[in-house]
């Protein structure tokens, strides 16, 4: 996770930086991301069963799963006013926060346990599938950029 931290500062060549993404099991977490929230798609999409999403305290995994599913279940989701939406539905409304898990709010814990950057694995799962249906979505991968841009930002006018 290392790799991740907006605060990380070295001067890592590019070879270390994918070594240590290799070392964060990055690619395997995105890959178990898609893969759960393809089977909400199934159950909903092809077998009409109602699901409910129940895992660990349902604040970062919850999130992702249920709005990637959205994603792929209702193409709005997948217009630029879609997703706003979508972002301000699963992730805003919900109480997100974005600053600490991001790790951009000040810590009085040095090992920063509470760091994981689950609103930007959202957004490489949502490149994914953008990148092999891209005329599926009204947006392409500079939208999305955008949106992790503002979500790494740190607000020091909004309450976080």
């Amino acid at each position: 996770m290392r790799a991740c931290l907006p605060s990380n500062n070295t001067n890592d060549t590019d070879q270390t930086f994918a070594k240590n993404i290799e070392q964060s099991d990055w690619l395997q977490q995105i890959s178990s991301l898609l893969q759960l929230s393809g089977a909400v798609v199934d159950l909903i999409d092809l077998q009409e069963a109602s699901v409910m999403l129940s895992l660990e305290d349902g604040w970062d995994i919850t999130a992702q799963i249920s709005a990637i599913a959205q994603l792929c279940l209702d193409p709005y989701y997948r217009t630029i006013d879609g997703f706003r939406v979508l972002v301000e539905k699963e992730w805003i409304a919900f109480g997100h926060r974005f600053a600490h898990r991001s790790n951009l709010k000040p810590s009085h814990n040095s090992s920063n346990i509470a760091f994981a950057p689950t609103f930007l694995q959202f957004l490489d799962g949502v490149y994914q599938i953008q990148k092999q249906f891209p005329m599926a979505f009204e947006f392409n991968e500079f939208y999305i950029r955008f949106g992790l841009s503002y979500s790494i930002v740190p607000f020091s006018h909004i309450p976080i």
